[in-house]
């Protein structure tokens, strides 16, 4: 959730002042004693210049939370725009394609007006809040996350069903339109509180006569149970959502381990089968072998033949009788083992490479959403349990903190490469034509 919901060193004086950039005081008292409008002026002059120095103060102790933030920024754009132009143009078929282009408009709106809104929060802390843009940028980051989780579930029930159900109707590219709209008509509805809730809440100087204007819960709604339900409903929303993510890619996890085990067993029965036929048929070929040179023997060596050769011929018999014997039973075993394999584990049904491989670009996709939030959510539970807890920690690296979800805008793109083989060749040639162009640039 947008990190500028908890309020870390800002709260409303004891008069409850909430005048954005000037002091009702120094006003008041000027009008009262006959000063001229000119005098107010100045004093307005005053208290701009003082705030905008409170704003640069605080943007020089979170300035290395204000570059990690830029860094994501132009990484991010990058990143989305690729992963739009490639997936668009050159990857034309399957399902998977829609939603991951879905996933790299909602982060590529993340990383722009997400990530600006955090930036000049930042950078104007004392007077962004009177801005009308303050409750813009924080409906797009609620948007966002609830885009993200929500998308990430249905890329996981399609996974889920071409691994667990592959001879079932799957989900076709015209069908992923409907799950697109009702993820995005939740997400709006989840997230259109914050237009209302969010605004200028007031924020203390060490000037008692002037206070600033943070982007945050508004004083009307600050000591109100609204931002408790707010973010209550969006902690819920994020864990249902990791709840069902870890259920269906335990479940896909445990279907791929067990038909990599039944492959592996099916090996053995061919080796079975394979050494069977192969014996069976040495074995008839012998005792063929030793028929024939038996009747062409000389009739009058028979009976010495005989003789001789008889306690010869008798264990020969019964090496024959004892290698059928072995032969009957493993190929008996073969055939039990073959009834006795789950229909399951047929070839039938078994995961394509292609299904393997989206499925752990996928599991790693989500693995990065879920990790890279849950430092915000330590953060915001650890604050709402002790307001002093968190003072001992540096401001930029609390900023940096209460920000880590937008490391999900950026690192898709990253794990597409470093799974899709088609998407690393693509971006490849991109690079490669780029560097044609400027080097015939130069020259």
């Amino acid at each position: 959730m947008p990190p500028s919901s908890w309020p870390s060193d800002v709260s409303t004086n004891s008069q409850g002042r909430q005048d954005v950039v000037t002091s009702v005081r120094v006003m008041t008292t000027a009008v009262d004693d006959g000063v001229g409008e000119g005098s107010v002026e100045g004093n307005l002059a005053d208290v701009e210049e003082f705030l905008l120095q409170k704003d640069d103060e605080f943007a020089l102790a979170v300035l290395p939370a204000i570059i990690y933030l830029g860094l994501i920024l132009v990484l991010g754009v990058i990143g989305n725009v690729t992963v739009l132009y490639v997936f668009n143009r050159k990857i034309k078929r399957g399902a998977f394609r829609w939603f991951v282009q879905a996933l790299a408009v909602f982060n590529l709106l993340s990383c722009t007006l997400g990530l600006t809104g955090e930036m000049t929060d930042m950078r104007r802390n004392y007077t962004f809040g009177s801005s009308p843009l303050c409750p813009v940028f924080r409906t797009v980051n609620y948007f966002c996350i609830q885009m993200s989780a929500s998308l990430l579930v249905v890329v996981a029930v399609d996974i889920y069903r071409k691994t667990c159900h592959a001879q079932e109707r799957q989900i076709t590219p015209k069908d992923t339109k409907i799950p697109i709209a009702i993820c995005t008509a939740l997400a709006t509805l989840f997230s259109a509180p914050a237009t209302v809730l969010y605004g200028s809440q007031t924020a203390l100087t060490d000037n008692p006569a002037i206070n600033g204007s943070d982007c945050s819960f508004k004083d009307a709604f600050k000591d109100t149970i609204y931002p408790l339900a707010f973010h209550g409903l969006h902690i819920l929303v994020f864990l249902t959502a990791t709840v069902i993510l870890i259920v269906l890619y335990s479940m896909i996890g445990r279907k791929v381990w067990a038909q990599e085990r039944s492959r592996k067993s099916g090996f053995g029965v061919m080796s079975w089968k394979m050494f069977v036929s192969r014996n069976s048929n040495n074995l008839t070929t012998d005792a063929s072998n030793k028929n024939a040179s038996a009747a062409g023997r000389e009739s009058n060596a028979f009976a010495e033949v005989k003789e001789k050769n008889a306690p010869t011929e008798g264990k020969e018999n019964n090496v024959l009788i004892e290698t059928m014997e072995m032969v009957s039973k493993a190929s008996t075993e073969v055939k039990e083992s073959e009834h006795n394999m789950p229909k399951k584990q047929t070839p039938n049904v078994s995961v394509s490479p292609e299904t393997r491989r989206l499925t752990r670009m996928a599991f790693l996709v989500t693995l990065v959403f879920i990790l890279s939030y849950l430092p915000c959510m330590s953060m915001l539970i650890v604050k709402s349990l002790s307001q002093e807890s968190l003072f001992h920690l540096n401001l930029a690296v609390q900023n940096i903190l209460l920000r880590s979800y937008f490391i999900n805008s950026m690192a898709n793109p990253v794990i597409y490469i470093l799974c899709l083989g088609t998407f690393r060749q693509e971006c490849l040639k991109i690079l490669c034509c780029h560097c044609l162009r400027k080097k015939q640039t130069r020259h």
